[in-house]
């Protein structure tokens, strides 16, 4: 994502949990901490989990516990979203 969209992002964040919806979010960044650099708001809202090296078999993980937990079907993504590991 370029700059201006993570900067979006940061403040799109901090807006929807004012309303008590939370997101999970599975990404890289190669700085530490950088949403909270855009919005400082999210310091102490937000947990990172360093996932690297990624297998297959993770992200398969958690996606199977993502539809568990959000009652929601990844099947037709799911092909698309292992292939760009």
């Amino acid at each position: 994502m370029n700059e201006d969209v993570q900067k979006q992002l940061a403040i799109d964040l901090r807006i929807f949990e004012d309303y008590n919806i939370l997101f999970i979010i599975l990404g890289i960044w190669r700085e530490k901490n950088r949403l909270p650099q855009y919005n400082g708001d999210l310091l102490d809202r937000l947990i990172e989990v360093p996932v690297e090296p990624w297998e297959e078999e993770d992200l398969r993980r958690i996606l199977r516990e993502g539809e568990r937990l959000l009652q929601v079907h990844f099947q037709k993504v799911e092909r698309e979203l292992v292939e760009t590991l």
